[in-house]
């Protein structure tokens, strides 16, 4: 299971498990619009049909067979099936593809909150919790803005990753910033250290000699562990330091590659769409 999959078990909403042995071919689902084919005995009784509310996805498409084959062909490719086995026995569950009810939702906002609780998720920035939820909640209005409207839905997701490389860039901007005030602080802690030491030396000299060889010889032991911390601190800003830098060195092929990822998508998006206007 990738890390994307384990995030959506957190709030996607994802259908039971089913025995893949269990498991037969189903007809094809019509995710938003009435049942074209409805049974008989619905189609007689005039007490047991629903009005269905205007899709006005649905209005703007063509027809609706190739609309439901294409939402639920992206929800496939987004949100791919979930494996799991128990013993000897493979369990499946595929997302669902239905909307959430506003209870749902009431109870989505619950779990959000209990979630940052439970978790104790900070308040100051580069939390990864806030970070996490934030995620899983972004991947579940993606899973219903595709079945409402898969073009709603691809923009949303082009949105969302745009805005994910301006989170990113300011997280690179806060970790180089904890650096910086962490050296400038053992720099002060340091000066601080050194003037004390000048100050105790010098009221050591007007002590009789015994004494003051014992309080130097303290002293010097103390220069000495504080000179260690002083070097382990460095050391560890040292590697703060470099882990920043190699972290932006990633930031900048992913972003890269992501780019030339999207500008491929577009062309192939813009491709398509001049393609259905021209046709």
């Amino acid at each position: 299971m990738t890390e994307n999959e384990s995030k959506d078990c957190l709030f996607v909403k994802y259908n039971m498990p089913v025995p893949t042995s269990k498991q037969a071919p189903k007809p094809p689902r019509t995710i938003c619009g009435p049942n074209p084919n409805p049974p008989e005995d619905l189609e007689t009784s005039g007490e047991n049909k629903l009005e269905a509310r205007p899709d006005i996805c649905k209005a703007m498409s063509p027809s609706h067979s190739p609309t439901d084959q294409k939402t639920l062909k992206m929800l496939e490719e987004e949100f791919p099936p979930r494996v799991e086995k128990v013993g000897k026995d493979t369990y499946i569950s595929t997302v669902k593809e239905v909307q959430a009810s506003k209870m749902e939702i009431t109870g989505l906002i619950d779990d959000i909150r209990m979630n940052l609780l439970q978790r104790a998720a900070c308040r100051r920035p580069l939390c990864h919790i806030r970070e996490d939820v934030l995620y899983c909640t972004v991947r579940e209005l993606l899973r219903q803005l595709i079945i409402e409207c898969p073009e709603r839905g691809l923009l949303f997701k082009q949105v969302v990753d745009e805005h994910y490389k301006y989170f990113h860039a300011y997280e690179v901007l806060l970790r180089f910033n904890d650096a910086f005030m962490c050296r400038r602080s053992l720099q002060t802690m340091h000066e601080q250290n050194a003037q004390k030491m000048r100050v105790c030396l010098c009221d050591v000299a007007d002590l009789p000699n015994a004494t003051s060889l014992i309080q130097i010889r303290d002293l010097e032991e103390k220069i000495d562990s504080l000179n260690h911390q002083v070097k382990v601190l460095k050391e560890t800003a040292e590697r703060l330091e470099k882990k920043n830098q190699e972290a932006k060195v990633k930031g900048d092929i992913q972003r890269q590659r992501e780019l030339r990822y999207h500008t491929i998508l577009g062309e192939q998006l813009k491709v398509g769409i001049l393609e259905s206007i021209f046709d």
